[in-house]
């Protein structure tokens, strides 16, 4: 396992290439293929991101890139991004990892805990046979792993010890099977995004303004045939609907993200600046109790009331484990026929644009 195999196609044909791993910073590269050598090792590096000195198999400096700290740390200290392991894989890395040395993996920080990228099953060897200090260096992660991150948080899978083995047929079935899944959903929901956030920035001043008069209108008419005392709305971004008419109506509350958390705040005349360039009531004061009612944003909605919002999962949060009515504002254009889902999307109960209510029972 300490040697990696590779190969780059010319002419149709394979030039197989191997690395030698000799240790936590250098390996050997044989042969040398001078014309794709960077290539080769930038793939290389991957999944060993550790390995900066490389030579050839005379002994000859080929690069030399600048030093990753590695850090020795505890295995159970890490978050996973991960929640199952294959038995048989297990069982054939049970050959070979015996030391801290064997297990070197990539991570990124996450509200100050380091998070694993890969390595999941060594990492569950070095749990069981009770190796106390293993090898990480610090990459940077993209939106697809800090998902598969809060994927593995809310299905209580904290750290190495809650990762489950399986058999091969369920892993295929319920991790690789499911990555697809995922991954494919996430990928869709990230180019909807970013086309939305264009179309969104199109809208002129003027139509908006007679868009969100007409939504507000259908919005207090719904709320009108509901009893009910605390209502949540929303601060609005970038040409989002506006519905902070309705403070001089209700006894509104805003939402505020505390450690990790979606909560409410009341609304007390003045607001300060807040992460995701949004802002929030000037007061120290949280709502303890669940909110009768919650006006849901969302970047598009679908007729069955799923909705596709920011990405970072905090109303589906707070709306899996508070019951509330919960009802979902957009402009007639952001409605779609199907959304994709994740398995913790929350549906609205109502959706409301300027030119209906659509009820999603």
């Amino acid at each position: 396992m300490k040697r990696r195999l590779g190969y780059v196609i010319e002419e149709g044909n394979p030039i197989y290439v191997t690395f030698t791993i000799h240790n936590l910073r250098e390996a050997t590269l044989t042969p040398v293929l001078t014309k794709h050598l960077d290539a080769l090792i930038e793939v290389f590096r991957f999944h060993n991101g550790f390995v900066t000195t490389f030579y050839s198999a005379n002994g000859a400096l080929l690069r030399c890139l600048e030093p990753v700290a590695l850090t020795a740390v505890h295995p159970a200290t890490l978050g996973v991004t991960q929640w199952l392991v294959s038995a048989d894989k297990l069982k054939q890395l049970e050959n070979w990892v015996e030391a801290s040395e064997d297990v070197i993996i990539p991570v990124f920080k996450r509200q100050k805990r380091l998070i694993a990228l890969d390595g999941h099953t060594r990492l569950k060897v070095a749990q069981i046979r009770g190796i106390d200090a293993i090898y990480v260096y610090e990459e940077q992660a993209d939106d697809l792993s800090r998902a598969f991150h809060e994927a593995a948080v809310r299905q209580g899978v904290m750290g190495v010890g809650d990762i489950e083995i399986v058999d091969a047929h369920r892993y295929a079935r319920d991790w690789e099977a499911m990555c697809d899944c995922f991954i494919d959903t996430f990928e869709r929901k990230r180019h909807l995004r970013e086309t939305t956030r264009v179309a969104r920035k199109a809208i002129a001043a003027d139509e908006q303004a007679r868009w969100n008069e007409a939504l507000l209108k259908n919005l207090q008419g719904l709320l009108a045939g509901h009893v009910f005392k605390t209502l949540g709305i929303f601060y609005p971004l970038s040409n989002e609907v506006d519905v902070r008419g309705l403070d001089v109506l209700y006894e509104t509350y805003y939402p505020v993200i505390e450690e990790r958390r979606l909560v409410f705040a009341p609304h007390v005349g003045t607001f300060q600046e807040a992460p995701f360039q949004t802002r929030v009531p000037r007061t120290s004061t949280r709502l303890e109790a669940p909110l009768d009612v919650v006006i849901v944003p969302g970047l598009l909605y679908d007729f069955e009331g799923y909705r596709l919002g920011y990405g970072k999962g905090y109303y589906d949060g707070y709306l899996s484990r508070v019951p509330t009515l919960k009802i979902g504002v957009c402009f007639e254009r952001f409605l779609c026929e199907n959304l994709p889902r994740s398995d913790h999307d929350i549906a609205v109960d109502f959706v409301v644009t300027e030119a209906r209510i659509i009820s999603t029972k």
